[in-house]
């Protein structure tokens, strides 16, 4: 075979690089090995005990009158009535969500230039 022929695949080898049947799926009824519970179950505790439990704690605590310390009662939505009806805290929540606007677009447009320019044909490239 000369190098400008090109190369010719057996027919096994062809239709084994070809295949475009999906790939096999286990059975619904296939058990689970052991080993995955003992990998998977401190790490929902734990993930459990750090995020969920203090997210929980603080969504509660968001419909009482407690200050860290006391007594508290519950005092249900005036918390988040309180919280919506101040001036300075929409203010900041409007700081917030245009910074997180114009950081996005800012940050598409300049990856989106980087990888046009990338891609370009410039004539130092091979």
């Amino acid at each position: 075979m000369s190098a400008n022929e090109p190369a010719v695949l057996p027919a096994a080898e062809y239709d084994a690089l070809t295949d475009t049947r999906p790939a096999p799926v286990a059975p619904a009824s296939a058990k689970v090995d052991r080993a995955y519970y003992w990998m998977i179950i401190p790490v929902l505790a734990v993930f459990g005990f750090f995020i969920t439990l203090p997210a929980l704690i603080g969504a509660f605590f968001s419909f009482t009158n407690y200050a860290g310390y006391g007594d508290w009662h519950f005092i249900g939505l005036t918390n988040y009535a309180a919280l919506f009806s101040d001036p300075r805290i929409l203010q900041s929540y409007g700081f917030t969500i245009f910074f997180a606007v114009v950081a996005t677009i800012v940050t598409n447009a300049l990856a989106l230039f980087l990888a046009i320019g990338l891609n370009s044909k410039i004539k130092w490239k091979k």
